[in-house]
């Protein structure tokens, strides 16, 4: 099975998948760290806030990740009304 893994070019494949999964994770970090000039920025933060770190199947219920998802909704500028002066 293993000669079988290794003709096919698995180890070769799970290397190259965990050098990408670094450098995913680099950028990730950086885009979090990095100052919110917008609500653009704010959105884009938001949203690789959920695909960092949303639950697989296994733990879906670890996090309740609905509640960045009804912020990301909350911060659509097509959802925002505008605001009513006094």
């Amino acid at each position: 099975m293993r000669e079988a893994a290794a003709e096919a070019g698995l180890p070769a494949a799970r290397a190259r998948e965990a050098i990408a999964a670094r450098a995913l994770g680099a950028a990730a970090a950086a885009l979090l760290i990095a100052p919110c000039r917008t609500l653009r920025d704010m959105r884009l933060k938001l949203a690789e806030l959920i695909a960092a770190g949303e639950p697989g199947p296994d733990d879906a219920s670890a996090f309740p990740w609905w509640c960045p998802r009804v912020l990301a909704a909350d911060l659509d500028p097509s959802s925002l009304q505008p605001e009513q002066r006094a």
